[in-house]
């Protein structure tokens, strides 16, 4: 299910008047968050409204019940207990669906009326930090790019870890980076159309080509989160720098712009709350070996072509490490083999 058809699904039709006080909390705050399926605390509960619950009824497997709305009439509804949300949040993120998670502001012994709520925090599948959701010892990255006169600029990192990194390079390579890290979302401009004959509201088309939208979960993002001030300001905010040269902003520009619509993204979806960063690693792609995704699938580097399993692959034969952080490392350098001797010749004598 695309984030468009959630969006269509969730114009909720009906009199914002006659509803009861709870579903006109639930309508304000639904009204915000229109591509996302929202999860309402109540009790020990978290309740899915009108068209939400029967999302949750189709992909989650939940028994579709109704509460009385009043002159509204009856609402589709279906939860899930708090206690249970890792184990359905997976489910979900797995047909590219979002979820935003509305909590109780305030213990209900205590409210005055209707107990305040709002969202605490927006889950894709690129932006997980929950432990237990990861795969421990892999990383789980969201990637940002964007076209600039035919030099790609690609921005990834992995919000659980803190790694950041940027890079720039042709369409063939950025397919081939991507074919790397495989990201779990991508984030990308927009770009109108133009109106046709009849037509009220200019479509808005992701701008990126079908070889990367085919095969990637992509989100997509106002141009101006790509603008080169809005990047500049974000970088310098979250690494507390007053310049970007020492980044090599002016080598790797259309990378930056991809950051900043990142940066705006993470702070979208954390409510304003970033996870760590130490440093943003600007790269060049020719400072590694090139393996492109066929290549990369016939020599079963991390996993097998046949089923996938990491059981059979170069990895699993080589893998001696002691620590998550040290098989995310290992499975670094065999999916990006670098080409500077010194460097290898570092890393052998370290192994050694």
């Amino acid at each position: 299910m695309t984030n468009e058809e959630i969006k269509n699904s969730n114009s909720i039709d009906v009199d914002y008047e006659l509803a009861t006080p709870m579903f006109k909390q639930f309508l304000d705050i639904k009204r915000k968050y229109q591509e996302v399926v929202l999860l309402y605390r109540m009790g020990d509960f978290y309740e899915g409204f009108f068209e939400d619950a029967i999302i949750f009824s189709k992909v989650l497997g939940l028994t579709l019940t109704h509460k009385d709305g009043g002159a509204i009439g009856k609402v589709p509804m279906a939860g899930i207990p708090v206690k249970s949300l890792n184990m359905y949040i997976p489910k979900l993120l797995n047909e590219n669906i979002k979820v935003a998670i509305c909590e109780q502001l305030e213990n209900p012994k205590d409210a005055k009326g209707l107990v305040k709520r709002d969202i605490v925090k927006t889950i894709t599948a690129g932006t997980i930090t929950e432990v237990n959701l990861l795969e421990p010892t892999g990383n789980n990255f969201l990637a940002s790019i964007i076209n600039v006169n035919n030099v790609y600029g690609l921005a990834y990192t992995d919000i659980s870890t803190g790694e950041f990194k940027v890079t720039k390079g042709s369409l063939e390579e950025i397919l081939s980076e991507l074919a790397r890290i495989k990201p779990a979302e991508i984030l990308t401009p927009i770009k109108k159309q133009k109106i046709m004959p009849f037509q009220i509201v200019p479509e808005e088309k992701i701008d990126l080509p079908d070889s990367i939208t085919a095969i990637y979960p992509c989100t997509k993002m106002p141009l101006s989160s790509y603008d080169e001030d809005n990047a500049i300001k974000r970088i310098k905010e979250v690494f507390n720098v007053v310049s970007l040269e020492a980044f090599g902003f002016e080598e790797f520009k259309p990378a930056f712009y991809a950051a900043g619509a990142m940066i705006d993204y993470i702070l979208e979806t954390q409510k304003g709350v970033l996870p760590k960063f130490d440093v943003i690693k600007p790269y060049s792609i020719s400072e590694f070996v090139s393996i492109d995704a066929s290549t990369r699938r016939n020599l079963e580097l991390i996993e097998t072509s046949r089923d996938k399993s990491k059981y059979g692959s170069l990895y699993w034969a080589i893998d001696k490490v002691k620590t998550p952080m040290g098989s995310r490392l290992l499975k670094s350098w065999i999916t990006q083999p670098i080409k500077n001797i010194d460097e290898l010749n570092t890393r052998l004598n370290a192994v050694e």
